[in-house]
């Protein structure tokens, strides 16, 4: 359980976020890459796509937006949401909690990333 103060932190970086379905759908994709993969998640650009191109398959095409998964994996980049060591190959989480926290309020209301609900 996170602290109210880090909990109110993230909801305001998650409400940043929320306007932008496709952006949201990409946080929410990378972040079940890392949830899945566990301390040992290692996914480099590539895997990064791939997840993103997923995540944006779930919303309907409406909702998709314009940018590109390069764009999004960059977006969420510099948003701290992920990174990468200089020189390194494959990315982290920025706030492995907050990714965590992502992942949940994407399964609270799924409609927000192309799920069914309400």
């Amino acid at each position: 359980m996170i602290g109210k103060i880090k909990e109110g932190m993230y909801e305001e970086r998650f409400q940043d976020m929320i306007d932008d379905k496709a952006l949201l759908a990409a946080a929410n994709a990378v972040a079940e890459v890392f949830a899945a993969g566990g301390r040992e998640a290692k996914p480099d650009d590539i895997d990064l796509e791939r997840a993103i191109e997923a995540g944006l398959s779930e919303l309907p095409p409406a909702l998709r937006g314009e940018a590109s998964t390069a764009d999004l994996k960059k977006t969420l980049s510099e948003k701290d949401f992920i990174w990468r060591r200089h020189g390194a190959r494959c990315f982290e989480p920025g706030i492995p909690s907050f990714a965590a926290y992502v992942r949940e309020r994407c399964g609270e209301r799924p409609e927000l990333v192309g799920g069914v609900g309400g």
